[in-house]
Order: C-alpha cells, then sequence, then structure tokens
C-alpha cells in the first residue's frame, strides 16, 4: 500500500506563487523555478510578478536561490521555457 510521507527540505522555499514556470533538469536532478505571481506581491511591493530563480537539489532535498542581477533579471507570469541541451 502506498503511504503518503512528509520530506524534510533544506534551505529557504520560494514564495507560493501561481502562473510560474517549473522544468526538470533530469541530468542534475533539478527543479527550476521562474517567475510567477502571488497576490501579496502588489501589495507589499507594487511589483505584479516575481523574477527570482529558485532550484531544488532533488539529491539531497535542498533549495537555493540564484543569484541574479537586478538589471539583468526580468519580472515573467504566464510565460513559457523549455531546458534543452547540457546543462552541466
Amino acid at each position: 500500500p502506498w503511504r503518503r510521507k512528509q520530506a524534510r527540505v533544506l534551505g529557504r522555499p520560494p514564495m507560493e506563487r501561481y502562473d510560474h514556470c517549473c522544468e526538470y533538469a533530469k541530468e542534475l536532478q533539478m527543479l527550476i523555478i521562474y517567475g510567477g505571481r502571488n497576490h501579496k506581491l502588489y501589495e507589499s511591493s507594487g511589483k505584479i510578478a516575481f523574477s527570482d530563480i529558485h532550484i531544488l537539489n532533488l539529491k539531497n532535498l535542498t533549495w537555493n536561490e540564484v543569484n541574479v542581477p537586478e538589471k539583468t533579471s526580468i519580472e515573467r507570469y504566464l510565460f513559457n521555457s523549455f531546458v534543452f541541451g547540457s546543462l552541466s
């Protein structure tokens, strides 16, 4: 029989969001989350979308936020993305 078990995930997870992209990088065993929206975001910062990138390492269940210079980050939501080629 299947049983649900709560995983212990380390690091600081991204804020709750919707309309984001989530990609699975099989070679690296990582989930990559980019952009999206949160109804509290506009109220707190005036921004309509996130420009942050978060990675969940599936080997050790650890969240990490990618440090992207503010000038190069773009707020995005309701968009498509894909991973191609080698990531290693």
